[in-house]
């Protein structure tokens, strides 16, 4: 995904009070809950023998944490401004990090985000989280030859990998949720409509 435009927005939110500390997984994390909303079955988790399709869209954060992983959960992330999520995301993955979570931030999530963008990792996938139904591996932002206008150019490109579960997810409906993740990410305007 061409994070051109993505990178020119974070530039000029994080000049912005209600933005401060914004970075671009705040950006992903509100381009997917819109992607959710549009393609909702990619919400969806096997539970019980059951599908189970939540109203809510709640995309959890996965975050290292001494010994391990949590995963603070950004709630009705797909109806939250941008500016919401950055504060929210933010103190939630604080607290998770100092050890100190409160039980609200680690629950509810339909849909997670693995993001490896503070390391070199070029792709990889990500093992879905018990009671979802898919998560969203998301890499470092690098430097690539991208074609543009009939030419070459070289644009801050991002892999992202989508694993699913095919009980109830199959690869057409991956297929539409990463085009429309694509597509808001390439113009991200839309994610302060």
């Amino acid at each position: 995904i061409n994070m051109s435009e993505v990178k020119r927005l974070r530039a000029s939110l994080k000049e912005l009070p209600q933005y401060e500390g914004i970075t671009f997984n705040h950006i992903i994390i509100k381009a997917v809950a819109l992607a959710l909303r549009k393609y909702p079955a990619v919400n969806s988790s096997y539970q019980a023998g059951n599908l189970v399709q939540p109203s809510d869209v709640n995309v959890g954060i996965v975050t290292a944490v001494p010994g391990g992983l949590l995963i603070p959960v950004v709630k009705r992330a797909d109806v939250s401004p941008l500016a919401d999520i950055v504060a929210d995301a933010k103190a939630m993955v604080q607290r998770a990090r100092a050890g100190k979570p409160k039980a609200d931030d680690l629950s509810g999530g339909t849909f997670s985000i693995s993001n490896m963008g503070m390391f070199a990792v070029e792709s990889f996938t990500a093992i879905i989280s018990p009671g979802q139904g898919a998560i969203l591996a998301v890499s470092a932002i690098e430097d690539e030859p991208v074609v543009s206008g009939g030419g070459v150019i070289v644009a801050p490109v991002v892999r992202a990998t989508l694993s699913v579960d095919h009980r109830i997810i199959d690869g057409v409906m991956a297929g539409e949720f990463l085009t429309e993740l694509r597509r808001l990410l390439q113009d991200p305007v839309l994610l302060l409509a």
